[in-house]
């Protein structure tokens, strides 16, 4: 707030939003985080929350019960919610500062790369990684400190400060996989994903 800048949040619109969008609810509900305009521009994400709404017998015990009391763990008097593609590009005038969301979580489509290219060589944004960058992903290359990358056919210099947020990972852990490999004692199995040297040593 205090650089009047934008920070942009490249998410995932399956979970990764909605555990967002819970965080920074409590964190405005608890005067820990200001109140300045966030929008959530991915029509797929909006979709994919009303589903978490429409089935919250899913969902974890206390975000539940919120839920049942009325107290939507998923929407903010802040929160604007962009369907539209017309709606999306008035967030670029909007007077910062500004949160935006919008996928995809590694840059590599959707709305995000739009903002990306608009707000990135802007000092005072403030790009917030909060998955796993794939290499030879945007994502990755803004992660790994590039200082221009080229954004559908469009070279963007990089001024923004890149930061990046581990923990909000969903997927299991190696302790869980393992767990769920030992119970299933496949005759074999594949390791697919991951950083090399890290699915090498799980693999052994």
């Amino acid at each position: 707030e205090k650089t009047k800048g934008v920070l942009l949040i490249p998410s995932f619109s399956l979970e990764r939003t909605q555990i967002i969008l819970s965080l920074l609810d409590r964190a405005i509900s608890e005067n820990r985080c200001p109140a300045v305009p966030i929008f959530m521009d991915s029509p797929l994400a909006a979709k994919v929350t009303d589903v978490y709404r429409e089935n919250s017998s899913f969902l974890r015990e206390d975000i539940r019960n919120r839920l049942t009391s009325g107290d939507d763990p998923f929407s903010f008097p802040s929160l604007q919610v962009t369907i539209h593609d017309t709606e999306s590009q008035v967030i670029e005038h909007t007077k910062s500062p500004k949160v935006i969301i919008a996928g995809a979580g590694m840059s590599h489509g959707g709305r995000i790369r739009r903002h990306e290219k608009t707000f990135l060589p802007d000092k005072n944004t403030t790009l917030l990684l909060v998955g796993y960058q794939v290499a030879g992903s945007l994502g990755r290359r803004l992660r790994d400190g590039a200082k221009s990358v080229n954004i559908d056919g469009v070279e963007v210099t990089v001024k923004a400060r890149v930061v990046t947020a581990d923990g909000f990972s969903a997927h299991a852990d190696r302790d869980d996989l393992m767990d769920f490999a030992e119970a299933v004692n496949p005759q074999r199995a594949y390791v697919v994903l991951g950083e090399t040297e890290a699915a090498t040593f799980l693999a052994q």
